[in-house]
């Protein structure tokens, strides 16, 4: 691939490609703007024009179909020449970008010193971002979230995003745990549960959702109040605490996770003391010893 070059005022900016890509390119946009100048023009005539039959703009009308005549004749052999070979040629790059982007994407991770978990084309980078790639449809999808487009730049600059959010410098596992215990807590009481018994794992992100909230929100409770808890930040947050091995409630309980029945109540996820990949559907805090 060649870097994009800076063009003088008024030049087209094409994409970088390769250089026999991009003079068959310049060439075919060339070819079709002499032909598309003629047909904007008409389509403006006839646009503007709000007169009866007597007052029709023939003069400008015809000159236009004049001009956009002389112009296909002019390229009528060379643009459809030029538009296959564009079409072979980029179909071509693609296929060698496709065959590639695994690697280069693995590079530019390994650059910046993140782990990657999983498998391609749907890696998790440093546990907790989640990346589908889809290079037939040109889509990439970050923890639920969809690029559009597949750059890989903009690939690696959504994940540092997600790292930056996710990863906060100030997270406190032993804290969160406290956290989650109490959510549990709530929710089981909700139920009329024995100790121990597991709860689904929505049932508890609920619950802390609703904790976080504070009084400015109950108070007036509009969107600009609300105080959002995601699930990918959930995620991040339980990989972060088992990772740490802080499992363990000041009262004397263990987290336990297990998993659900159905994928669409579960949270994916990655989970460090196995390493491996795994599905989060209920939540428990249990009495350490106890089954």
């Amino acid at each position: 691939m060649t870097n994009r070059k800076p063009n003088k005022a008024g030049e087209r900016t094409l994409f970088p490609v390769e250089e026999k890509i991009g003079a068959t390119l310049i060439s075919l946009v060339e070819k079709l703007k002499s032909l598309a100048g003629p047909l904007n023009r008409l389509d403006k005539v006839l646009r503007s024009s709000h007169t009866g039959p007597e007052d029709y703009p023939s003069p400008e009308v015809l000159s236009c179909l004049k001009s956009a005549r002389n112009a296909w004749k002019t390229h009528e052999t060379s643009m459809p020449n030029n538009l296959d070979e564009a079409i072979s040629a980029t179909e071509e790059l693609l296929n060698q970008e496709r065959s590639s982007l695994q690697q280069r994407f693995l590079e530019k991770v390994s650059q910046r010193g993140w782990t990657v978990q999983g498998n391609w084309p749907e890696p998790v980078v440093e546990q907790v971002i989640f990346v589908k790639v889809d290079p037939d449809r040109g889509k990439a999808i970050v923890n639920g979230r969809s690029l559009g487009s597949l750059s890989l730049d903009q690939l690696l600059k959504a994940i540092e995003t997600e790292r930056d959010v996710l990863l906060r410098k100030d997270f406190d596992p032993a804290k969160w745990l406290v956290e989650l215990s109490r959510a549990y807590d709530k929710a089981k009481r909700e139920r009329a549960l024995p100790d121990g018994e597991p709860i689904p794992v929505f049932d508890i992100l609920a619950q802390i959702v609703w904790a976080r909230q504070g009084e400015k929100f109950f108070r007036n409770p509009s969107l600009d109040n609300f105080v959002a808890y995601s699930v990918a930040q959930f995620r991040a947050d339980l990989t972060r605490t088992l990772a740490s091995e802080v499992t363990d409630t000041t009262d004397g309980r263990r987290l336990e996770i297990s998993t659900g029945s159905f994928a669409k109540h579960t949270i994916f996820m990655y989970f460090p003391t196995t390493r491996h990949l795994g599905s989060c559907g209920r939540i428990a805090f249990s009495k350490k010893g106890k089954l």
